[in-house]
This record gives C-alpha cells, structure tokens and sequence, in this order.
C-alpha cells in the first residue's frame, strides 16, 4: 500500500469531517452567492448534493484550498470552474457539462475515464499527478497542463482550438497528433521524446514505442545501479587493503549480487550492435532475469539517399555492361537476358526506396503544407500590425488613452500568440547555445526534430524478453 492510500485510508477511518466541516461553511454564506471559495483544508470526502438542498442553486465556481479532500461526487449543473489543488483525490469526479476550467493539480490521480471530461471545457490542469494516459480529451480545449505525471501518451488527436500544452517531466512521452494551434509548447528534449503528427489512426504504435521506451529506460537504471554498487563494493575493498597487490587480489574475488536473484553471481549488462542485453551472471544455472531490447535498423536520411544513389548508379552502369557484353559476345543472348532483369528489378526497387527518401528528405526541409501555413500566419500577422499602426497612429493625433489600451490589448492578445504559434508551427527544434569564444549567446532554429532526421525500411524498436523484478 502506498504512502497515499495509507493517509487516505486513515483519513477516511478517522478524521472524515469534509461534509460536516462544509455545511458549517454554508451556514455563513449567503445562497445568492455564484462562488464558493472555501479557504479551509477539508478531509475526507465531500457529497456537493448539498448545495442545492441548502437553496444555493446559482453557483458557478467552486475552490477549495489545499487539504485533504479523498473524493467529491454531486457537483451541480451550472458550474463553470472547479479548483481542487493540493489534495487527495484518486478519480476524477462526475463533472457537468457546463465546466469550462478544472484544476486537480497534485493530486493522486491516476486516469481519466474516457468521456469522464466535458466537451466544453477549454482549461485543465491535472499536473502532479500519477496519470498514465490521456486521451479523449474536449475538442475545444485550449490550455492543458499535464506535467509531473507518469504519461508514457498522450493523444491530442480532433482538438481544434489548444494554445497551450505543457507537458514537461513526463521523460518517457509520446504525444500523438500535434495541432498547429499551438502558442506556447513545453515537454522534455529527453531523446526517447517523441512528437508525432500522425493521419493513420494506428494507436498500437504509439503504445509500442512508450514501452520500449520505458524497458530502455528500465535497462539503463539498472545497469547503472549496478555498476554503482560493484564500483562502491572495489572502492572500499581497495581503500581496507594495506597494499595495491592484495586490493588487486580481493577484487578479483569479488562476486557481486545478481541484480534479480541477489546470488554472489553477478549480472551481465552488454549491447551488442543494436540489441541491449542484459542477464543473470549464472551461465550454468541462470535465474529469470533476461532483458534483450532491439533498437530498430535506422539510418540517416541524406547518408541512405547517398547510399541509394551510388547503389543506382552503380546498377546502371551494370545494366549498360551486361548490353555491351552482348552485343560483343562476350556473354551470350539468354545470359544477357536473365542478368538484365535481375539488375533491372534490383534497379527498380531501389529506386522505389530512393522516391521514399527523398520525399522524406523534402517534407523535413521543404514542406509545402508547411510553408502554407507560415505564410499564412504571416499574412494575418501582418494584419494585426496594420491594425496596430493605425490604432497608434490616431493615438498620437488624439492622445485618447483609450485608443491606446485597444492597441496594447491587441498587442498581447493577438499579434504575440501569432508570432508564438508561427514559431512552433516553422521550427520544430530551437536550441540556444553559448559560443564559448565569444561568449555570445545564439539561437539554432531547425524545421524538424533530430529524431526525424532518422529513417528506417527496416525493423521498428521492439521488446524480444523482458523479465525484471518489480
């Protein structure tokens, strides 16, 4: 049992006054109130059905302040933003259809029911919390706030109107269908991230990925953990010893423990080309501990397009011999023949490959739909600033603050979420760097991720065993 559910529980068993403590609340409010900011720590759970029996039957907002609150149920209609941060709730409650704002921020959350959250709402934070997945989120969602949780997916697919999607310390996150509304974007630069614009409705492969992700990951703590623990073991055999020759002799004996089994066998943690393997040191009688990983057949596209084309190339040329050969007989006619269609379909399927390529090559760099829409943006960008030099330029003619107001609130609410979006939408990666000569800061802006700079006709990463202790 964990921490949180050992306090829940004893909560629940012994200091459940969440109810009684809220309807002392109400007793002090007026029922003509629209919200109810309770700014006491409540425990335990909380029953809203009560508002309405108490005639408060127009309320709107509800906030509650960090406490222990283990569960709420009988929110009313009517309600448009709910905050209940910094307590422990472990689902997400029945909510109404008219919510426009839930915040369940550090929480103990650990899913979300799909339809459990309401088409219209455009804010939710559910940082801090344990979710795994989130998916089926409103389609006009504007802000989403899921950091610190343990996502390994997160499915953006149908929503049409977020501007801001903060999803950072989720290290294992793959996040499917990356709208272009985006003004402001924050999730890790770990490499095993991955931002994916997907059309084919596959959601297998988004869960494939996250898991060979987290098996890598797993991999790696544990080699780590391992090599820690034998380095500290010599260490301190070395520093006991009275001279190098006996540390020397009392680190060959040394037998570590097996990672899984704790046996003085050790473990074996290697890579060999893209498998990563790891295993009991027990060769005769190993125990079930078995990790092997393959990484999948990558290449570099522009290194595999070079590749092809030398390849063509070369096939060409091998084609123009093999009719030279014949025409001066040095091979015979149905020997000519047979080699000029093996070189023929050999030549056809690598330039099938090569197509792919560098249509791979053009959409990184020259992606047309891409390019429409940062002229797009341009475009309206360059709108707002007309409007804006207008709205100045009659400010200095009339010296109406009012008119200046206009133009600053334009200023923040459209020109920069525009310029932001147009941002995300033209560079895929930016990165600031220090040169460390000059001291002078400088901005890298690429139009695609390095991990799309990789490509593979190949096999995909996958988990061949994976058997650890939990």
């Amino acid at each position: 049992m964990s921490f949180v559910e050992e306090q829940r529980n004893q909560i629940l068993e012994n200091g459940n006054t969440a109810q009684s403590d809220f309807l002392d609340i109400l007793e002090h409010l007026s029922p003509t109130e629209s919200t109810i900011d309770v700014r006491v720590p409540l425990s335990g759970s909380l029953d809203l059905s009560v508002l309405s029996k108490c005639n408060f039957t127009g309320i709107t907002a509800l906030v509650f302040v960090a406490g222990d609150i283990t569960s709420i149920q009988g929110i009313p209609e009517g309600v448009t933003k709910i905050i209940c941060a910094e307590n422990l709730l472990e689902d997400i409650p029945e909510l109404p259809a008219s919510l426009i704002e839930l915040d369940l921020h550090k929480n103990a959350i650990r899913e979300v029911p799909e339809g459990r959250l309401p088409q219209g709402l455009k804010t939710l934070n559910l940082s801090d919390n344990q979710i795994h997945t989130l998916a089926d989120l409103p389609k006009d969602l504007e802000v989403l706030k899921c950091e610190n949780n343990r996502m390994k997916v997160l499915k953006l697919a149908g929503i049409i109107a977020l501007r801001i999607c903060l999803c950072g310390s989720n290290p294992l996150l793959v996040i499917e269908n990356v709208p272009d509304t985006l003004e402001e974007f924050d999730s890790d630069t770990d490499i095993v991230v991955q931002i994916k614009q997907k059309d084919n409705g596959d959601d297998e492969e988004a869960e494939i990925t996250a898991n060979y992700n987290e098996a890598l990951l797993r991999f790696f703590q544990m080699k780590n953990e391992y090599e820690t623990r034998v380095f500290k073991a010599k260490r301190d055999i070395f520093k006991a010893a009275k001279t190098k020759k006996e540390a020397k002799m009392k680190i060959g004996l040394l037998k570590p423990k097996c990672s899984y089994c704790d046996r003085p066998v050790g473990s074996i943690f290697k890579t060999e080309g893209r498998k990563y393997i790891a295993r009991c040191g027990d060769t005769d009688h190993p125990c079930a501990f078995h990790i092997e990983l393959f990484g999948g057949e990558y290449g570099k596209v522009m290194d595999m397009m070079e590749s092809y084309q030398r390849t063509i190339e070369f096939t060409k040329q091998a084609i123009i011999k093999d009719k030279l050969d014949v025409l001066y007989r040095y091979i015979s006619e149905e020997d000519g023949v047979e080699f000029f269609k093996d070189n023929l379909d050999y030549y056809t399927k690598q330039g099938v490959h090569l197509a792919s390529l560098k249509k791979e090559y053009e959409d990184l760099y020259f992606n047309e739909e891409t390019e429409e829409k940062v002229l797009t943006k341009r475009k309206k960008i360059a709108e707002i600033q007309d409007k804006l030099s207008e709205l100045i330029q009659e400010y200095r003619g009339t010296e109406n603050l009012e008119v200046l107001k206009d133009a600053i609130a334009i200023y923040d609410r459209e020109l920069v979420p525009e310029i932001n979006n147009m941002g995300l939408i033209q560079w895929q990666t930016r990165e600031i760097t220090e040169n460390e000569e000059t001291g002078m800061f400088e901005l890298y802006q690429r139009p695609f991720r390095i991990g799309q700079l990789e490509y593979t006709f190949g096999e995909y990463p996958r988990i061949v065993h994976y058997k650890v202790r939990d």
